[in-house]
């Protein structure tokens, strides 16, 4: 709306969907996330057992992978990347605090299934759970390989 109250007209910028020249713009749906806590008693550290914190999400239709960002309590950023998964696993450091998820569906932006379409990558989803117990002695930066899984 602008300062009127009026409907703006952004030529299809900020749309999910418009055409151009015959070719229709597609941004992919934000993928809904579900976060949960639990803890591995396979995995040991000392006497503490190892708390970890998944993330899943339904797949998007026509995502061919997902951009992972994770936010720690410590406020440190972490890109993982792409994945082709619906799914995260890591474990917890020693941060008592909000871990935030992002995950965005990104489409294989070169395929030619559909010539007069194009998909754009969608916003980024974004979900935080509370972890109030951790791991003494494990930092999550000396950690990072081997301790997030994709599935």
């Amino acid at each position: 709306m602008d300062i009127f109250g009026e409907e703006e007209n952004l030529f299809g910028y900020k749309s999910n969907n418009f055409y151009i020249n015959e070719t229709n713009y597609v941004t992919l749906e934000a993928p809904e996330i579900y976060l949960e806590t639990g803890q591995d008693p396979s995995l040991t550290t000392g006497d503490y057992e190892k708390y970890y914190v998944t993330g899943s999400w339904e797949a998007v239709d026509k995502a061919a992978s997902y951009e992972i960002v994770l936010e720690s309590p410590d406020s440190s950023v972490n890109n993982f990347g792409s994945i082709t998964g619906t799914g995260l696993l890591f474990y917890t450091p020693n941060y008592v605090g909000n871990y935030r998820l992002k995950v965005k569906a990104q489409p294989n932006k070169f395929s030619n299934e559909d010539r007069n379409t194009r998909y754009n990558d969608s916003t980024f989803a974004s979900e935080q759970i509370y972890v109030a117990t951790v791991v003494e002695g494990l930092k999550f930066e000396a950690a990072q390989v081997g301790i997030i899984t994709a599935f």
